[in-house]
């Protein structure tokens, strides 16, 4: 679709349509929301070769993770994509499941149908149908590395442990979705980076995963084996797996830049 043809569907221009999506999914409920352009997430490849020289083990799971670089291979019509972060750090944990199961699993409201959280997205894919947008969101697989296109859209910064922390801190979801308009609208989140002499989250990670800063190893972290490997975890990771059933947060749990960002009011 040409410039000017989005610009009638628009009823203006991509950056008033941008800035007009990223208000509306701040109506909705989503604590921040960026938008960059397709092209922005390409260099998620040379971190993908880099991890896997690293870790060669690691290749027949990261293979598939080079799709995620260039999303447009798959979707030929994308332009940029929308990032919008949830934070779910203000739930109260359930007595008894600490330590047990992953915080991000327990409030995962991708396929919580009856959630608020749910609602609220199906209702801002209605508002990106309504502006004439074509767009596709996998819940599953996602579309691209969300935590890389996060950092790319200014919403937050990507930590020593890999994960990505907004102001909220790392307890945030986030949902990505591929649109044809060719729009950016990025936000302008300033946050503090990893202290550089930090090794806490390297420390706290039970089966050394996390072998040094940016440098997880997929196959023996915690949530990889008790998500999508379990009972077949290799033997002599097992006893470091300590009482985790589902998923892992010990690195979260031990980064300061987490202090104090979990609320658990509601």
């Amino acid at each position: 679709m040409s410039t000017e043809e989005e610009k009638i569907r628009a009823g203006g221009d991509p950056e008033n349509l941008s800035a007009q999506i990223r208000n509306k999914a701040l109506e909705l409920g989503f604590d921040s929301c960026g938008i960059i352009k397709v092209d922005a997430v390409g260099d998620y490849a040379d971190h993908l070769k880099e991890r896997i020289k690293l870790f060669p083990e690691s290749r027949p799971l990261l293979d598939y993770f080079f799709n995620y670089a260039y999303p447009q291979e798959t979707y030929d019509w994308a332009k940029s994509i929308i990032v919008c972060a949830f934070r779910y750090g203000k739930y109260r944990v359930p007595e008894g499941v600490g330590g047990l199961i992953g915080k991000y699993y327990l409030y995962d409201y991708h396929f919580q149908e009856y959630s608020r959280e749910f609602a609220k997205t199906a209702l801002f894919e209605s508002y990106l149908k309504e502006e004439g947008l074509k767009t596709v969101r996998d819940m599953a697989a996602g579309v691209t590395a969300a935590r890389w296109a996060a950092s790319k859209a200014g919403l937050g910064v990507i930590r020593k442990n890999n994960f990505c922390y907004t102001r909220h801190g790392s307890w945030v979801m986030l949902d990505t979705w591929l649109t044809d308009c060719d729009m950016e609208c990025l936000e302008t989140e300033v946050l503090p980076p990893c202290p550089d002499n930090c090794t806490k989250c390297i420390d706290a990670c039970p089966t050394r995963a996390l072998a040094g800063p940016y440098q997880t190893n997929a196959v023996k972290c915690v949530t990889f084996l008790t998500c999508l490997v379990n009972d077949t975890a290799p033997e002599h990771l097992r006893d470091k797996m300590g009482r985790w059933l589902y998923g892992c947060d010990e690195c979260q749990d031990a980064c300061p830049m987490n202090k104090d960002k979990w609320d658990g009011d509601e």
